[in-house]
Order: C-alpha cells, then sequence, then structure tokens
C-alpha cells in the first residue's frame, strides 16, 4: 500500500535528538525505511547550518531544510539559499541594549556566525546546545549588519519576565515576534517567519502540497510547523499549546516512541 506522504521534516532539539543530542538507532532504521519507500526527510529547525550539518548528513536529507526557525529556507546541501530575511538594525540594536541591562545572555545570529556581548558572555544556565556552539565575543551595540534572529538565554522565569517586558515597553521591532525554542531559550525572529511559513516555501520547492507533509516538533517554535502539516506530531514533553495543535502526541525523544511513529507513517 502506497503512502499518502511526500516528506518528513523533523525539528531537531528535543525531537529528533535524545538528551545527549544523538540520533536514536531506532529512529536511524525508520528514516531508512521512508526513505526506501520513497518518502523524503529534512530538518526545520532553529539552528543555523554549521550545527544542523551533521544530522543533515547523518540522515541524508533529501528536501529542503529550514534553518533559524524560518528565517532562512536553504536546500538539502544546506548551502544553496532559497529565502533568508533578516530583523532591522535599528530596533535590534534597542533590544538588545535592553536586554543587556537586565543582565541576560544575548545571541545575535549574523550569517552563520554567532555574537554574543562581552558584558553577558555566558548564560545562567548552560544547555548543551549553546555551550557547544562555536560563539565569537563583540560588543553587540556596534553591530553594523543586521542579524537574522535574536536568542535570549536564561531560566525559564526569567524569561518569561523578559517577554513580558519588551512587549509592554513595545521594544519588539514591528513585524518582528518573539517565540519559545526550549524552556531557556526566547529568540526574536523577523516579521513573518516562522518553520510554518518556511513549510509552505519547501513545499512549492518540491513541488507537493503541503498537506503531503508530515511535520515532528516539540516546542512553541514547531507550532506553526504542526498547524501547516497534513499531519502534525508533538512530542509528549511539548508544552499544552503545541500539544493542542497537534493531530497526534506521542512519546518520549528517546528513540522507540519516534521510531514507532514514522513507521505508521508508512502504512
Amino acid at each position: 500500500m502506497s503512502s499518502p506522504w511526500r516528506a518528513v521534516y523533523f525539528d531537531l532539539d528535543g525531537t529528533l535528538l535524545d538528551a545527549e543530542a544523538r540520533i536514536p538507532p531506532e529512529v536511524f532504521a525508520a528514516i531508512a525505511r521512508l526513505k526506501a519507500r520513497g518518502i523524503k526527510v529534512a530538518i526545520a529547525t532553529g539552528r543555523r547550518a554549521t550545527t544542523t550539518i551533521p544530522y543533515a548528513e547523518a540522515i541524508g536529507v533529501d528536501a529542503p531544510c529550514v534553518l533559524f526557525n524560518g528565517a532562512k529556507v536553504v536546500e538539502g546541501d544546506l548551502s544553496t539559499t532559497l529565502f533568508s530575511t533578516t530583523l532591522p538594525r535599528t530596533f535590534t540594536l534597542k533590544v538588545i541594549a535592553r536586554v543587556l541591562d537586565l543582565g541576560i545572555h544575548v545571541g545575535a545570529y549574523v550569517d552563520e556566525r554567532l555574537l554574543i556581548d562581552t558584558r553577558v558572555p555566558e548564560p545562567r544556565s548552560m544547555i548543551a546546545g549553546a555551550a557547544l556552539s562555536a560563539r565569537e565575543a563583540v560588543d553587540l551595540l556596534q553591530l553594523e549588519r543586521a542579524p537574522v534572529k535574536l536568542l535570549f538565554v536564561d531560566e525559564p522565569e526569567r524569561l518569561l519576565e523578559l517577554r513580558r517586558i519588551l512587549t509592554r515597553e513595545r521594544l519588539v521591532p514591528p513585524g518582528a515576534h518573539l517565540v519559545r525554542s526550549n524552556p531557556r531559550f526566547l529568540e526574536l525572529l523577523p516579521d513573518g517567519v516562522n518553520k510554518g511559513t518556511a513549510l509552505w516555501r519547501c513545499a512549492a520547492h518540491l513541488g507537493i502540497d503541503v498537506r503531503e507533509i508530515v511535520c515532528i516538533g516539540d516546542d512553541e517554535n514547531d507550532r506553526d510547523m504542526l498547524q501547516a502539516a497534513g499531519l502534525g506530531i508533538a512530542m509528549g514533553h511539548s508544552p499544552e499549546s503545541v500539544r493542542d495543535v497537534a493531530d497526534r502526541v506521542i512519546g518520549d525523544n528517546s528513540g522507540p516512541s519516534l521510531a514507532a511513529a514514522l513507521d505508521d507513517i508508512l502504512g
């Protein structure tokens, strides 16, 4: 029996990757079965290409991928750009100044460079992805180029308060928006940028209907993607707001639950 699905898009952290930032062997095997049936696989992540390429190569992506939570869409080689945008520079500098004043760690992505500020060089909570990602310490208030996105790293409660402050003080640039990508990650993204709009771009490039795509994710930044897909699958540890929009909720990201869900796709 043929599958109605043409492609599967995976979020990375908390979804395709386990707690040790590895792809479980059961998932590798399930992905191989998908590809053997002609179903394409791709990645939709908040990461940049540099830290996504090892996983893309490991699963053999063969469809456009989503980077920076939708601010960039690239071919499966992760080097050919199909779409990209940035935040407005002037407004962004105002946001950076306020966040640094609050003592919260800021990361500004300029192309493939992750720039952090010398005044708050380390986040209060070291997350595996943030700790291992190559960074350059600079004076962020002297940025000459507009960043693709901003990343704020701190404890969940402090990020909730930061969200309230930036909203209350109207510091979020017109059209830009804040989204959580991890309990300790809050991101500022450009106007109209999310994984959902990026998925439409990927579908158009592939020449398929977005409803022929399966998407799997686990946090607020995956919500639009799960809603846009023909089948949206949320991990069991996802926030309620994400589980509510998913067509299916599965277990954790240790491997067996995701592998079983992928086999279900084959019918």
